[in-house]
């Protein structure tokens, strides 16, 4: 992280060592932002957290997948497994573009956060957001059954 801070702020004009004149130097090489980064490494390894960071998604990748697996779906050579995984997979991606949330999140939904529709028609998705200010704000979506015969 603090490389990538240092060469914004060298492609904005702005590199070498920090400067005590405001509006001068790189602020990513003082020894303030140096001394936090450190203090943050000792306290996430004494908590035992392994930092990760999440890869940009944007949402032309799950739009542009989704496209080419209808196209696909629609093909007479597929196998009923072929079509089975396909469909799956373009739930999975439309799923993750109405929860609105990183991909992993999808991937952590709870039994009890879904709910059937009366007459078991269509999903409801109650989806509890617990990101750090542990609101409990929760992002409600629903999915409808797919239709057509196979």
């Amino acid at each position: 992280m603090i490389g990538k801070l240092h060469s914004i702020f060298s492609e904005a004009g702005r590199g070498g060592d920090d400067s005590t004149i405001p509006g001068y130097g790189n602020p990513a090489t003082s020894k303030v932002v140096k001394d936090y980064l450190a203090a943050m490494r000792v306290e996430q390894l004494e908590a035992g957290i392994v930092p990760t960071q999440a890869d940009p998604f944007f949402i032309s990748d799950p739009a542009a997948i989704a496209a080419f697996i209808g196209k696909r779906v629609n093909e007479s050579d597929l196998s009923a497994n072929q079509l089975f995984v396909l469909i799956r997979d373009r739930a999975f991606l439309k799923t993750l573009f109405f929860a609105g949330d990183r991909a992993s999140d999808l991937g952590k939904v709870k039994t009890q956060e879904l709910l059937h529709f009366p007459r078991r028609e269509d999903l409801l998705f109650n989806h509890v957001l617990t990101k750090s200010p542990r609101d409990g704000t929760s992002n409600l979506f629903s999915l409808k059954r797919y239709r057509r015969g196979l």
